[in-house]
């Protein structure tokens, strides 16, 4: 059944479909705004459906860590080629298998073309709310892993497209976090252009950073993550709290306590969310120390987030007693 709902979904999403944003193989230079197109196979071919309507990527802050993916101009051959890999990954087929790795085996055009192919997809399934073919692209992109990331960051650096009729076309918060997604499984390559997104300034797009940011783990990632867990967006704040999960160094361990305090609820939470998901035992002699200043000051947030991931992370109940807690720390439960 699923190959059959492929078959169908995917020709009728080509007319509607994005291109891969700022990186499409249309627009060769994640930077360049309205660049003519530089030739070659530079989006979907397909016998049941006319290509889709030109977009150019509106791009609103700009990356200057990602180099664009090379472009030239494909042969014939190479043209037919991509339409019958593309016809076997709209199908579902097990000959896409194949294809595709004949596909990533080309230079890095061919790749790069890939990618944004991929790309579109994923926005244009999300688009159309056909689930399955978001996960199925999302997880295709993700394995190109260095050769996407010039895709994935242009499309995640882009808040809106705008076609040649003048007309703009908004892109949902759902098509910005396929693409973190995508970049938290590749992880490293990511880094330097998500940082790239990460200082913008732009909520929506700075959230979604941060939340690949935390994925991944990267220490490069700790400085933008400390600065942005004490923005004045609660939102913000609470997502870079819990992205520092998995930085262990003694500044990232610092914060997520101290972030038990915070006056909104919501970063607490994601404090304690924190340090239970990253299983940060180094954190809990610290949580002790913020659970009794809860309790001295009647902050039930603060007692029941730091209760909570005492409990999940030592594997004992011993309910908000700040006392039995150190007792229990003392004779090297916890560890």
């Amino acid at each position: 059944m699923r190959r059959t709902r492929a078959s169908l979904l995917l020709p009728a999403l080509l007319p509607l479909l994005l291109p891969a944003l700022a990186a499409c193989a249309s627009d060769p230079d994640p930077r360049g705004g309205d660049a003519p197109a530089a030739g070659g196979w530079d989006r979907f071919a397909s016998a049941e459906a006319p290509p889709p309507a030109e977009f150019s990527g509106a791009l609103s802050v700009p990356t200057p860590s990602v180099a664009a993916s090379p472009v030239r101009e494909f042969t014939a051959e190479e043209k037919a080629f991509f339409d019958e890999a593309w016809r076997c990954f709209k199908e579902d087929s097990p000959r896409w298998l194949l294809a595709r790795e004949r596909w990533q085996a080309m230079d890095a055009a061919a790749r790069g073309l890939l990618a944004s192919t991929l790309h579109r997809a994923m926005v244009s399934a999300r688009a159309q709310s056909a689930v399955h073919l978001v996960s199925r692209a999302r997880s295709e992109i993700a394995l190109l892993g260095e050769d996407a990331v010039p895709a994935l960051v242009g499309g995640l650096s882009v808040r809106a497209v705008r076609r040649e009729d003048g007309t703009v076309a908004p892109v949902g918060q759902a098509v910005l976090h396929d693409a973190a997604e995508a970049l938290s499984v590749i992880g490293p390559p990511a880094v330097p252009g998500l940082l790239d997104i990460a200082g913008s300034g732009e909520m929506s797009l700075v959230q979604e950073a941060v939340f690949a940011l935390g994925n991944i783990g990267d220490p490069r990632a700790e400085g933008a993550l400390l600065r942005l867990s004490r923005d004045p967006e609660w939102a913000l704040r609470g997502a870079a709290v819990l992205a520092l999960r998995r930085l262990p160094g003694e500044a990232a361990r610092d914060r997520l306590v101290e972030a038990l305090s915070d006056p909104e609820t919501f970063v607490a939470q994601r404090a304690a969310q924190g340090i239970v998901t990253g299983k940060r035992t180094d954190c809990l002699p610290g949580v002790v120390d913020q659970l009794e200043r809860g309790v001295a000051a009647g902050a039930i947030f603060q007692v029941r987030a730091c209760a909570w991931a005492l409990k999940e992370v030592s594997g004992r109940d011993l309910g908000s007693d700040p006392a039995a807690w150190r007792a229990f720390l003392g004779a090297g439960g916890g560890r």
